[in-house]
């Protein structure tokens, strides 16, 4: 199709009977869209572990026995709390965890990407959501448009941007 001296397809020829279009955004969804948001995340709540502070440290003389006894009681009381504070966060775990399946972040999450890799910028609008009829909220992630978000338009530069407003119907 291309001549050596006269460029591409020499005036005097036939033109090809077909045209060629290359999609290469549609590949790059496609190829790298899966793999950046295979599956959920695992959330994982860790109950924080409290310093071991030594008698000494408090000024308890280790040869004192009532305050050896209220020290140690000290430290048997923050070991159940610590204990306590380690079953909340294995339950919390357990509702984040569920909760990424039921509110379907899978599929806002892979919209938001989809649109980073064609329009340069993806965006989740995580807000409080109260289903109709019921008491209970709960965090949700939904994606959001890039068109629909207002930025600063006296900021040049992204870390400049002192408000920003998302675009309602």
């Amino acid at each position: 199709m291309w001549k050596d001296t006269k460029g591409f397809l020499d005036k005097e020829g036939m033109l090809p009977t077909f045209r060629i279009q290359v999609n290469k955004i549609f590949e790059a969804v496609a190829l790298f869209g899966p793999s950046l948001y295979a599956q959920n995340p695992n959330a994982l709540v860790e109950a924080t572990i409290p310093p071991e502070v030594p008698p000494e440290a408090l000024g308890i003389d280790p040869n004192d026995p009532y305050a050896m006894q209220e020290y140690m009681a000290l430290a048997q009381m923050e070991s159940l709390a610590y204990a306590q504070r380690k079953a909340c966060a294995s339950v919390k775990t357990a509702y984040l965890n569920w909760l990424q399946q039921e509110t379907d972040k899978k599929t806002e999450s892979r919209r938001a990407i989809t649109e980073a890799l064609v329009a340069g910028m993806g965006l989740l609008e995580t807000v409080m959501h109260q289903p109709p009829g019921s008491q209970i909220k709960f965090p949700r992630s939904r994606y959001l448009s890039w068109n629909d978000v207002v930025f600063d338009p006296d900021a040049s530069y992204y870390e400049d941007v002192r408000w920003m407003a998302i675009r309602r119907c």
